[in-house]
């Protein structure tokens, strides 16, 4: 907790930081050409972050249709009958329990979730704040602890003990 409230201010630090030098040495808002409204620049943290969840996100997607793939292919495999090699169907089996284990024990589907949804979420807050004028930078700051807690979520055991319940027995 206390590494979390730490981080957080060196963040709230390092961004306010940013925006009162953008605010001395360079135009603070600029006009879209678009449209009327006024833009602030982001912080460059807030930009990295969101960039490495969205990375983050479509690589454990990936790495979800893969096993997915491989865990369809090489049973229909070896249950076709193509491999002829007693040790090669073997090695394939073998293969094919990995992967099934792999998928189960990595969870890439919930993963690649929750750092989507956590994608968004700092995504939704990045473009309230460059586009409103009133928007805070602690919503900014929120926002993005919000997608970390999710994404802490999606990495933690699946079910975690209640704390507040002592641990029943089967009597």
């Amino acid at each position: 907790m206390l590494c979390r409230q730490t981080s957080r201010r060196i963040l709230l630090t390092g961004i306010s930081a940013r925006l009162r030098l953008a605010d001395k040495h360079t135009p603070f808002r600029r006009v879209l050409a678009r449209s009327n409204m006024a833009a602030r620049s982001l912080p460059p943290e807030i930009g990295r972050f969101s960039h490495v969840w969205w990375v983050s996100s479509t690589l454990w997607l990936v790495g979800f249709f893969v096993l997915g793939g491989l865990g369809i292919g090489l049973p229909a495999l070896i249950a076709s009958g193509v491999i002829e090699n007693v040790s090669l169907t073997k090695v394939i089996a073998v293969a094919a329990t990995v992967v099934s284990g792999l998928q189960t024990f990595l969870r890439c589907d919930s993963r690649a979730d929750r750092l989507h949804v956590a994608y968004r979420y700092l995504r939704t807050a990045e473009f309230h704040f460059m586009h409103e004028e009133n928007y805070p930078v602690s919503d900014l700051v929120n926002a993005y602890e919000r997608g970390e807690q999710l994404i802490e979520s999606a990495f933690a055991p699946s079910e975690l003990a209640d704390e507040s319940q002592p641990p029943k027995t089967s009597s």
